[in-house]
């Protein structure tokens, strides 16, 4: 009966004799059939999920834009126009303040 030191030893000969980090060299056709049936798989996976997932409860979205009480508005387009001339003004201002010299 061996022990697991003459296991080890015989483990570490082995290592010595062969290249564990070798790359296996497969045909083309075998690489294309890995390739296949790993992707088959992970879509198998990927499909479980997703159906999973699935509820079948109803949701009811009003998209309606006339709500009553209130007004919207930043929906008005004036009010776009007049934040961005204010935006621009105020880029102007600060670009041009950096700019002076003091002679």
């Amino acid at each position: 009966m061996l022990h697991w030191h003459d296991y080890l030893r015989l483990f570490k000969h082995s290592l010595h004799k062969t290249n564990y980090m070798q790359t296996i060299h497969l045909p083309m056709r075998a690489k294309a059939f890995i390739t296949r049936i790993t992707m088959l798989f992970f879509s198998f996976i990927l499909s479980v999920v997703a159906f999973a997932q699935e509820e079948t409860k109803k949701i009811d979205v009003d998209i309606s834009t006339d709500k009553g009480g209130g007004s919207n508005f930043f929906a008005s387009p004036w009010v776009w126009v007049v934040g961005i001339a204010v935006f621009i003004l105020l880029l102007v201002a600060l670009m041009r303040g950096g700019s002076r010299r003091d002679a």
